[in-house]
């Protein structure tokens, strides 16, 4: 608790400052007296403890005159040292709704006038919370609160004023049946046309393939049983001896054999062409036309694409 006393020499030394302040001469040859010099030490110190380091600077700038008692002027002046240091200060910087730097913008501080414009200077602050108000012209103004604490040298504080652009609105989405769909349903289809018209062309291939391998496996088989009957020597109701009767029974297999090759050779030509023949074209051909012709021991296959 502040004594009394104490508390009555501090708001007489306040007084005695600022009537110093008021009636001291402007001049560069005015000197402060013996009496403005302690004054202005003791409300130095109070106005320290008081968090009012700006107004405290104010007072130590009188103490330390030349023309103040050494004593008085040199503990002013390790005063002011340590008060310059513990002095915070800081530097504002403001942008409009697009990003760009503005320079003509007034500031206040606690709705007093702190700057008329912005510089990127320091700016010495008491400290403690304040309310910082920014006003620029054709601008709506802005609002900053900062807790600012001693010895918080040059921080940077930014402010924006107006409102960012509108961001513009993406396009919207293509609608059912227009140019850019029907574009995309077409290259759709025209690459589904051409996987199934290559699709359907190596299956083509490959019952072309399993014909032509039923044709020479039917015929091969149909040369040996050819030779196995003549060796069967006209055998009828019975054979003459057994190497005819086992010759005859060769020739019946073999018989079979050749007919399933050349009917699974047969159906697999037939597929074959018709798979290709019906195989969307990647360019467009006049006319197209094919022919089988099987026998035994033969194989004919003859067309135009």
């Amino acid at each position: 608790m502040t004594h009394p006393l104490r508390r009555r020499r501090s708001t007489l030394a306040s007084v005695s400052f600022l009537l110093a302040a008021t009636l001291l001469p402007s001049g560069a040859s005015a000197k402060p007296s013996k009496d403005q010099c302690v004054d202005s030490d003791t409300q130095a110190q109070d106005l320290r403890r008081d968090g009012k380091l700006l107004s405290a600077r104010d007072a130590l700038r009188v103490c330390i005159d030349p023309a103040c008692p050494r004593l008085v002027r040199e503990d002013c002046t390790q005063r002011l040292d340590e008060l310059t240091s513990a002095l915070p200060s800081l530097i504002f910087s403001a942008k409009d709704g697009s990003g760009r730097d503005l320079s003509a913008v007034t500031v206040t501080i606690d709705g007093k006038p702190l700057v008329d414009h912005l510089d990127g200077s320091a700016i010495d602050v008491d400290p403690g919370e304040h309310t910082f108000g920014f006003q620029a012209d054709a601008l709506p103004p802005a609002t900053l609160k900062l807790l600012i604490r001693e010895r918080d040298r040059g921080r940077h504080a930014e402010v924006v004023l107006g409102q960012p652009p509108a961001e513009q609105a993406p396009p919207p989405p293509a609608q059912p049946g227009t140019h850019g769909e029907a574009l995309a349903n077409s290259a759709d289809a025209n690459a589904g046309a051409g996987s199934s018209g290559s699709t359907q062309r190596i299956l083509a291939w490959t019952a072309l393939g399993v014909g032509a391998a039923g044709i020479v496996v039917g015929s091969v088989f149909g040369l040996k049983s050819k030779s196995k009957h003549d060796d069967a020597k006209a055998c009828t109701a019975t054979c003459p001896d057994e190497p005819s009767y086992q010759a005859n029974e060769d020739a019946l297999k073999f018989g079979n054999i050749s007919t399933v090759g050349f009917v699974v050779g047969a159906v697999g030509l037939a597929g074959g062409v018709t798979l290709w023949l019906t195989a969307k074209p990647k360019q467009t051909s006049s006319s197209a036309s094919a022919g089988v012709r099987v026998g035994l021991g033969s194989l004919q296959f003859r067309g135009t694409f």
